[in-house]
């Protein structure tokens, strides 16, 4: 707020910030947002990503960002941390899928902490495999 960007045309969305489409532009067409502005994901490697695809378009590329596969960390202790669909969304969008987990992971946290496993869960769509 208070930067005049509405009046020069850029449109606010009042939940995320910035309105941008998927190419990042907003809806003045040479101007780009990336990043906590633009309000998807606020996390430094989706607002790098965001700026590359920001750039590309702006040197006249068809650029998109895609994010489907964004990493979701939570910073506790231990960590968590997520990518791509969860196990309900899956099940909507997918007929048939199939979830796993993996445990006693060797983990480059286990050696400079006191994390002694490391799991991974999983999900597999029957028509892709993986």
């Amino acid at each position: 707020e208070g930067l005049g960007l509405e009046a020069i045309g850029v449109q606010l969305d009042k939940r995320k910030g910035i309105a941008a489409d998927e190419h990042r532009r907003t809806s003045v067409p040479h101007i780009y947002a990336v990043g906590d502005c633009a309000g998807y994901w606020q996390l430094a490697h989706t607002a790098f990503r965001e700026g590359e695809v920001a750039a590309e378009n702006a040197c006249g590329h068809d650029a998109i960002v895609d994010n489907r596969a964004v990493p979701r960390p939570i910073y506790t202790d231990p960590e968590i941390a997520g990518v791509g669909l969860t196990e309900a969304p899956g099940a909507l969008k997918f007929s048939r899928i199939t979830t796993g987990c993996l445990g006693n992971l060797t983990s480059w946290q286990e050696r400079f902490s006191s994390i002694t496993t490391t799991t991974a869960q999983f999900m597999e769509t029957k028509a892709s495999g993986c």
